[in-house]
């Protein structure tokens, strides 16, 4: 049988993982890039409602105007 070396298991284990650096600034950039598509999305719709309240009360004043 082949014996491992406790500094050979380390040594693995070491360069089978990624550095967690690298994990801790894609988590960072994947939650900013989720934040700014929210924020975007927000206000997208934000300014929809905003267009179909206008619409709709200017709607609503056209036809009182018209009976």
């Amino acid at each position: 049988m082949k014996e491992i070396n406790l500094l050979s298991f380390i040594n693995l284990m070491i360069t089978d993982n990624p550095v967690w650096s690298v994990i801790v600034l894609l988590g960072c950039g994947l939650t900013f890039t989720a934040y700014v598509i929210y924020y975007i999305l927000r206000m997208a719709h934000l300014e929809m409602q905003d267009e179909h309240d206008s619409t709709k009360g200017s709607n609503s004043e056209s036809s009182q105007e018209l009976r």
